[in-house]
């Protein structure tokens, strides 16, 4: 975990906060695909929203920027921004804890080569969940929870399959030359046409994973510090078979 999660999490004191309300940590942090200005998310269950109110103003009330909403709370620790939501649905069934573990599940399934993708996602401005759909290839309008019922083959099939190739703009041809009604033009000597380039086609030899296994970016070291953090921040769901 970065130091700013553990100062974080050490501060918050989730457990003693939040008991009862079965608490998990989601998002970019878990998985160490943060950004400085990520917020933590929190969510949790209560059938009592106004009990719930009670124990954040209790408890995070003094907390710099502090806020309540409809649906829960945020204020800062530490330079970090805590995003507490709460509803009367069990946490494992909200939306944000089920995208937060399909990510976790296809990261479990692929690696390093997803991770990477994930990562050049992120760094073009990308939220955490645009840059899984975007970096494991969902075609538009499909999201992540529709991945939620996907058997491990059929995560694996769908890496496997080729990226859509890009469609090229066609060269206009260009309009034939007007000749002169004096003269009719000379046909040039076959010696003097100029020559097709000559154009190589790319190798079929590598595909899209293995370039990105010869990266020296894809070195996570024997930690592997992404699954250990989303390990620990997720109660893992056993892929299914």
């Amino acid at each position: 975990m970065s130091d700013p999660l553990k100062r974080a999490l050490k501060d918050l004191r989730i457990e003693r906060a939040l008991g009862g309300m079965n608490p998990m940590i989601v998002g970019a942090w878990p998985l160490g695909l943060a950004h400085p200005d990520d917020p933590l998310q929190i969510c949790c269950a209560s059938p009592d929203m106004g009990r719930f109110e009670q124990r954040m103003r209790s408890v995070y009330g003094d907390r710099s920027g502090f806020a309540m909403s409809s649906d829960g709370c945020s204020f800062s620790v530490g330079g970090l921004i805590v995003q507490i939501s709460c509803s009367a649905m069990p946490t494992r069934g909200q939306p944000d804890v089920r995208r937060f573990r399909v990510a976790v599940q296809i990261l479990r399934a692929i690696g390093a080569p997803l991770l990477a993708r994930v990562k050049q996602q992120r760094r073009q401005g990308d939220d955490l969940y645009t840059a899984f759909s975007v970096a494991f290839r969902l075609d538009d309008g499909v999201d992540l929870l529709d991945v939620e019922r996907w058997t491990l083959p059929q995560i694996l099939d769908h890496w496997r399959r080729p990226a859509p190739r890009p469609v090229l703009p066609q060269p206009q041809p260009a309009p034939p030359p007007q000749s002169s009604p004096q003269s009719s033009p000379t046909p040039p000597s076959p010696d003097r046409l100029p020559r097709a380039p000559t154009v190589t086609a790319p190798s079929e030899d590598a595909t899209d994973e293995e370039h990105l296994l010869r990266s020296p970016e894809l070195k996570l070291g024997r930690s592997n510090r992404w699954i250990n953090a989303a390990r620990l921040m997720a109660r893992e769901m056993p892929l299914a078979q």
